[in-house]
C-alpha cells in the first residue's frame, strides 16, 4: 500500500487525536468510551504485565522454528521467525515502502499467554459459538517492520479490540460510523487517498492516534481503521465480544446475514 508521508504528517497536524485515559479512571472508561463505542488510548493498562520480555531476539529465539504467512500487497510467502526476523532487521536499514508483515496468523503460545492479564472489561465472552472463531484465534502477535500497513477495515464481526505496543510506534487513523457512506467500503488508502476515484473521501474526518510503547488502544465495534507502523516493533491484540458490545455484534450479524441463533443463550452461559 502506498504511503504519502507529507499527507500522513497532515492528518497528524489538522485532525482530533483520541482521547487519553489512565487506566486507574476505571469508571470513567468503562463509561465513556467502552459503553459508548469511542475509541481512547489508555496509560497503565499493561505495567505489572510481563510482555516486555517479547523482544525481536527472544521471539527469534525460543520461537524460531514457528512458520506463518507474512503478506505485502497481494503477494505472500510462508517464514519461519528465525527468517522474518532478521528480514525486519534488515528493512530496517532502508525500510521497503512495502515491507512483508507478520499479522493476524502469530497467536500467543501457552506459556505466552500468562505474561499477561485481560481485565475483565476486555475478556472474550464466547469461546465457540457457531459461526465465530474460537477466542484462540482472535489473539494474535505483530511482527512489524517500518511502513507496514494494516488497511482499512472493520475488526471481524465487528468486535471490539485492544492492541498493545510493546515495542516500536503505530499511527492510527479512525472514522466514526456515521462517515461509512463515505469509506467506499473499505476501498479507500487513507495514507494516500485517491480522491478521483473516491471523491466522497474528502469529507471524511477520521480521529488519529500515534501509539506508543505501553500504550494501549481500545477499537470499538463498527468503527473503520487502518494503521502504519512508524518504526519496526512488537504488538499484541485481541478482538472481544462480551456484554459492552454484543448489540452492536448481533445487529452487525443481522446485516451481512450471519445467523445469530442461540446467540444470547451462549452469551448467558460464558
Amino acid at each position: 500500500m502506498m504511503i504519502d508521508r507529507a499527507y500522513v504528517q497532515q492528518l497528524i497536524d489538522e485532525n482530533i487525536q483520541l482521547d487519553e485515559v489512565e487506566v486507574t479512571e476505571e469508571d470513567f472508561l468503562l463509561e465513556e468510551y467502552i459503553d459508548q463505542s469511542v475509541p481512547v488510548k489508555i496509560k497503565g493498562l499493561a505495567d505489572d504485565w510481563n510482555t516486555n520480555r517479547w523482544t525481536l531476539d527472544f521471539f527469534k529465539e525460543k520461537l524460531g522454528h514457528l512458520k506463518f504467512p507474512v503478506r505485502r500487497q497481494n503477494e505472500e510467502r510462508e517464514m519461519s521467525l528465525a527468517e522474518y526476523i532478521p528480514y525486519m532487521k534488515e528493512n530496517e536499514k532502508n525500510p521497503s515502502d512495502s515491507p512483508f508483515y507478520l499479522n493476524t496468523t502469530f497467536g500467543p503460545t501457552d506459556d505466552l499467554l500468562a505474561d499477561y492479564k485481560v481485565p475483565d472489561y476486555f475478556k472474550c465472552a464466547f469461546n465457540n459459538f457457531r459461526d465465530i472463531p474460537d477466542k484462540s484465534t482472535l489473539s494474535w502477535i505483530y511482527l512489524a517492520p517500518t511502513n507496514s500497513v494494516t488497511g482499512l477495515h472493520i475488526d471481524t464481526i465487528a468486535s471490539s479490540a485492544w492492541n498493545l505496543v510493546i515495542s516500536g510506534k503505530k499511527f492510527w487513523v479512525f472514522y466514526p460510523t456515521y462517515q461509512n457512506p463515505l469509506l467506499y467500503g473499505g476501498m479507500v488508502n487513507p495514507f494516500a487517498p485517491d480522491y478521483d476515484k473516491h471523491p466522497l473521501y474528502r469529507k471524511a474526518d477520521p480521529m488519529i492516534c500515534v501509539q506508543n510503547p505501553g500504550e494501549v488502544i481500545f477499537t470499538p465495534s463498527g468503527w473503520y481503521h487502518a494503521v502504519l507502523n512508524l518504526e519496526m516493533g512488537v504488538s499484541l491484540t485481541e478482538n472481544f465480544i462480551n456484554e459492552h458490545n454484543i448489540e452492536l455484534v448481533k445487529a452487525y450479524c443481522d446485516l451481512v446475514g450471519i445467523p445469530t441463533d442461540g446467540l444470547y443463550e451462549q452469551f448467558k452461559q460464558a
